[in-house]
């Protein structure tokens, strides 16, 4: 009988990141769909425990291991959610897969280090669900919902008083925030959303309809800027990352105690300003940026506050998306580990 494929799934070291990619009652699942082969899991200890997961659930579906060192070593396949850190990099060894959201514009050293071990990255990013061009959009969603509870914790209940603008409007995130931020009771008018593309459009799944403005028109990206109190980044261009539309220029016209929160974060912030484009996380997520330049059109120092969280759906209700993530790629699990190491190549990232 031929040796079982192994899946380790470490504990994410993100900080603050509380999903999982997969539960324990998904395990047996996994093993029952691949029918080609056996499956064995390990788990590193402590994956879980921030959502109630106990070492006993794991048994005895899976194995625990308590070395990260013995867990990687022994893995034909690696699960994660969020992307390889630099740290992680010496775990790694030739003809390893790699299963996670692995953000390659954003972290291209550590990802270009990783394929020149020989690993085979397969990104979250790459598999079409029934429902969506890709497994990110259910993560998307989710992040989009999640924007509102966010504004309700940094912002108060005035925000719904506030004009909101969203860049990437027609994009998933942006399309289930204004939809939120709409039954939330902010008024249409308070919306000023941009896009690439500029022109009437309609959500398909809220039904929410409104305008967006081409973020190509300076114009109208000053006057919205003016107006706006709140800032929703979250463009991103499939294969080329997150533009970066905003540039320094621009910030000039925000008011006072403008809140930025940059979703785009990810895959490297929409805005052209190293300081707007710190990470944050879920024990530090704001900081405040002061600006007052002389020659610029501030008369005085103006105070923006910045939420890069590049994690909203690890930190928010992390259970619920981690279900949402686990359903959506449940497909692509069976499928990559019935024909494992034999990837077709749309799912592997290249060099680059």
């Amino acid at each position: 009988m031929p040796e079982p494929l192994i899946v380790a799934v470490p504990r994410e070291i993100m900080p603050c990141e509380g999903r999982v990619p997969i539960f324990p009652d998904t395990i047996p699942l996994l093993k029952k769909a691949v029918t080609e082969r056996r499956i064995k899991f390990v788990v590193e200890e402590g994956l879980g425990r921030s959502l109630g997961i106990k070492y006993q659930y794991w048994r005895p579906e899976a194995m625990v291991a308590r070395d990260k060192d013995i867990l990687y070593r022994a893995a034909d396949i690696v699960l994660k959610v969020k992307q390889p850190f630099p740290e992680e990099i010496e775990f790694y060894r030739e003809g390893q897969g790699l299963i996670c959201f692995p953000h390659v514009h954003a972290n291209k050293e550590t990802v270009g280090k990783l394929l020149a071990k020989g690993v085979k990255i397969l990104p979250y990013e790459y598999y079409p669900t029934r429902h969506d061009p890709h497994i990110l959009s259910t993560m998307s969603r989710e992040a989009g919902h999640r924007i509102v509870d966010l504004l309700n914790e940094h912002q108060g209940r005035t925000w719904r008083n506030t004009h909101i603008f969203f860049g990437g409007a027609r994009g998933v995130v942006c399309r289930h925030a204004i939809a939120a931020a709409l039954e939330a009771g902010v008024p249409t008018s308070k919306i000023h959303a941009f896009d690439i593309v500029s022109g009437l459009f309609k959500d398909p799944e809220s039904g929410a309809t409104y305008e967006t403005l081409s973020t190509e028109d300076s114009g109208a990206l000053e006057k919205a800027l003016k107006k706006c109190g709140i800032l929703v980044l979250a463009a991103v261009t499939k294969g080329f990352g997150a533009p970066k539309f905003l540039k320094r220029s621009h910030l000039e016209f925000l008011p006072n105690d403008a809140f930025i929160l940059q979703v785009s974060i990810d895959e490297g912030g929409n805005i052209d300003d190293e300081e707007f484009c710190q990470l944050t996380f879920g024990h530090k997520p704001i900081y405040t940026v002061v600006r007052g330049i002389t020659g610029l059109l501030w008369s005085k120092p103006r105070r923006i506050t910045v939420c890069n969280l590049p994690d909203i759906p690890g930190i928010i209700r992390p259970e619920e998306s981690s279900r949402s993530l686990i359903n959506a790629s449940f497909p692509y699990l069976v499928e990559i580990l019935q024909t494992w190491p034999d990837v077709p190549d749309k799912y592997l990232v290249k060099i680059f």
